[in-house]
């Protein structure tokens, strides 16, 4: 909930501080990572969990 609220009030206060131009940039953020519940960190994580489970179907030749 904390975050959805810093989102809400970055999207409020950009286009007040001449930075209108990033709240397509933020709102995508946010409907990415903070509706959602995420973080950027995730996305790695999923990635290294995929590998790992590629890795683990793998077969060496012998």
């Amino acid at each position: 909930r904390a975050a959805r609220a810093c989102v809400a009030a970055a999207l409020e206060a950009l286009p007040r501080l001449g930075a209108a131009g990033l709240v397509p940039l933020v709102g995508a953020y946010a409907d990415r990572y903070v509706d959602q519940g995420r973080t950027p960190a995730d996305d790695h994580m999923s990635r290294a969990d995929d590998i790992s489970r590629a890795k683990e179907n793998l077969t060496w030749p012998r």
